[in-house]
């Protein structure tokens, strides 16, 4: 076995002295640059990776530190939010074990080192071997490699050669890793602006060239992973422009977004590949009233107050995890691949967005609270399976019912005020209230809804107001469906907006039925609604709304309304009535006492009420 070179020997190699070597590594001001190259040239050949700084300073051959490499200037480990809490999770590891971590930044263009061997970084400059010399002088025993150097990056390749153990923040083919899979979370992140009906897409990467200035291959690797999944999640047909962002911060995301608006035809959606790039393009976006939607990547605290669509990563656990890769020997995993999650929220709309979708304020729905109140953890995707899933989570939390216009405080159906209490309150609502919330979360999934307004009951028995809010729901494909959350007693899932037979939901079967004029919707044969496929406006359903809360004659406006209906039974509170129907068998009814009604209004039947709340309904009288 060949023996491993040594300091003595790689200086009769290079017939220089051992000192000079020595400076070659750490002192590079004692020697010529042309002196110093011939030596580092002769070392690389040979295979020596420098003297051991460890061993220089401690006997034990422990440093008792850590590195952190990144390709972006210092001041960056203190002000970027990513750098910020990936650091913060080292360091609660590091803390543990009484080790220091040493920051060691490579600043030097990326453009320049992309896929550089060693020797060709050492030929482009003083900047390059500037950088280098910080590594092979770092008194660390392992490293911690950030924002997706490459492995042939020349500090990782230096790191290697040292003999550092390294654990990276990317996927790659050898060493151990803590990373996401940034290829399936872009993939994810285009399928989105895909069923949006996005087919123009700009993305913006880190970059040391120009802000706004189009790229080919971008410089980092998440940067390609992401860039790539993006592309297969848009699929062949869209456009996709791939420009810098510059140094990842704001005011650079801002510029880039300032060329792309100026073109021509601008992207009706830009792709941040961080959440700093997007905040500063979102910005933008907004100052100038523009639809175009944004999307970022990382989920750093400023994301959610900006309502900025994003990828969410596991940031601070990611760190903790490297930390312990290196740090702890009962720690066993060496290759792991995190979770990440899509977080819609309102800098995402469908293409072509206007002032007829704005006017229900579909972008203010904060979507991610609302799948957290109805339970809901699955894909989001538009189609038919999601808007089946969605539609039973809705009718299995929130429940229909009337108790503001009993408590004197009327409905207000725009969005603000439906989301607030639906939503954030936890209480339930009636057709329009429950519409408009389900029509939004549709839609900011990337459906397109037409609301229309229904009669209640059998058109042959009465002519009613029309009085009732139900939507047509359509997916990019063009498939459509009728969805109903706020009739009480009605659907418990979309079915097809066509004559597609019985539709068997549960002990209950629905038929959607064209007449000559209006459709009509059958429960068991017999009809319970009507409506034509006019879509109707905010004002249509406000003035209906008014009516419905207000107008003597409505049923809302003389008795306590709490309606929930499930695969087997529908069970009523109206007034003191409390009654349960199953098809085919006689209605259980009962009239409850004061502390019978108190008790149902604060079971899992009813909404969520103060005691204040339920004692003025224990005290209505009919």
């Amino acid at each position: 076995m060949a023996s491993r070179p040594t300091l003595k020997s790689v200086a009769e190699a290079a017939g220089v002295s051992t000192a000079q070597v020595s400076y070659a590594f750490s002192r590079p001001d004692r020697l010529s640059a042309q002196a110093r190259a011939h030596i580092l040239k002769i070392a690389g050949q040979l295979g020596y990776p420098g003297p051991n700084a460890a061993a220089r300073s401690l006997r034990t051959g422990r440093a008792g530190a850590i590195g952190v490499l990144f390709a972006v200037e210092l001041s960056a480990a203190f002000s970027d939010p990513y750098l910020r809490d990936l650091l913060g999770g080292l360091a609660e590891v590091a803390e543990q074990s009484r080790t220091s971590v040493v920051l060691i930044p490579f600043d030097v263009p990326l453009y320049q080192t992309l896929d550089h061997t060693l020797d060709q970084a050492l030929e482009d400059g003083d900047a390059v071997r500037q950088s280098l010399d910080a590594v092979h002088r770092a008194v660390i025993d392992g490293a911690f490699v950030a924002d997706g150097l490459s492995d042939e990056h020349p500090a990782v390749r230096a790191l290697r050669d040292r003999r550092i153990p390294v654990i990276r923040e990317s996927i790659t083919a050898e060493g151990p890793y803590v990373a996401i899979d940034d290829r399936a979370a872009g993939r994810e992140l285009g399928r989105h602006l895909a069923n949006l009906g996005h087919r123009d897409v700009a993305v913006v990467v880190y970059s040391e060239k120009p802000p706004g200035a189009s790229i080919g291959t971008p410089e980092t690797l998440y940067s390609r992973l992401r860039l790539a999944g993006i592309r297969e999640g848009l699929g062949p047909e869209a456009r996709v422009q791939v420009v810098s962002g510059g140094s990842d911060g704001p005011d650079s995301g801002r510029v880039a977004a300032a060329a792309l608006l100026g073109l021509p035809s601008p992207p009706t959606a830009i792709a941040a590949d961080s959440d700093v790039l997007a905040l500063g393009i979102l910005n933008l976006v907004r100052e100038k009233g523009s639809q175009t939607s944004v999307t970022g990547f990382d989920d750093v605290p400023a994301a959610a107050g900006a309502g900025l669509t994003t990828i969410r990563q596991p940031i601070r656990e990611k760190g903790r995890l490297m930390a312990r890769v290196l740090l702890d020997p009962a720690f066993t995993g060496e290759r792991i691949v995190l979770p990440t999650e899509l977080v819609l929220r309102s800098s995402t709309l469908p293409e072509g967005s206007s002032a007829v979708s704005t006017q229900w304020n579909t972008e203010s729905l904060d979507l991610e609270a609302y799948l957290r109140r109805v339970g809901y953890t699955g894909p989001l995707e538009a189609d038919g399976k999601t808007l089946t899933a969605l539609h039973h989570a809705h009718l299995a939390t929130i429940p229909f019912e009337n108790l503001d216009v009993i408590l004197g405080r009327g409905v207000q159906v725009d969005l603000e005020h439906v989301q607030a209490k639906l939503v954030e309150r936890e209480r339930g609502g009636y057709c329009y209230e429950q519409g408009t919330l389900f029509a939004a979360v549709a839609e900011r999934i990337g459906f397109q809804v037409d609301r229309l307004l229904a009669r209640v009951g059998d058109p042959d028995e009465h002519i009613g107001p029309r009085s009732h809010l139900v939507l047509r729901v359509t997916a990019p494909g063009g498939e459509q469906w009728l969805a109903d959350v706020g009739f009480g007693s009605g659907l418990l899932a979309p079915i097809p907006f066509a004559e597609a037979g019985p539709q068997q939901q549960g002990v209950w079967e629905y038929e959607l039925v064209r007449g000559p004029d209006t459709w009509r919707l059958q429960e068991s044969g017999k009809a319970i609604m009507s409506f034509t496929e006019e879509p109707q406006h905010f004002v249509d359903v406000d003035g209906a709304n008014f009516n419905t809360s207000h107008r003597p004659a409505s049923p809302f406006v003389r008795r306590p309304v709490v309606v929930r209906k499930d695969s087997t039974s529908v069970r009523r509170l109206l007034g003191r009535e409390y009654s349960v129907e199953r098809p085919g068998e006689p209605i259980e009814k009962r009239e409850l006492t004061d502390d019978e009604f108190a008790d149902l209004l604060r079971s899992d039947f009813g909404p969520r009420l103060t005691e204040a709340e339920i004692s003025a309904l224990v005290a209505w009288h009919e």
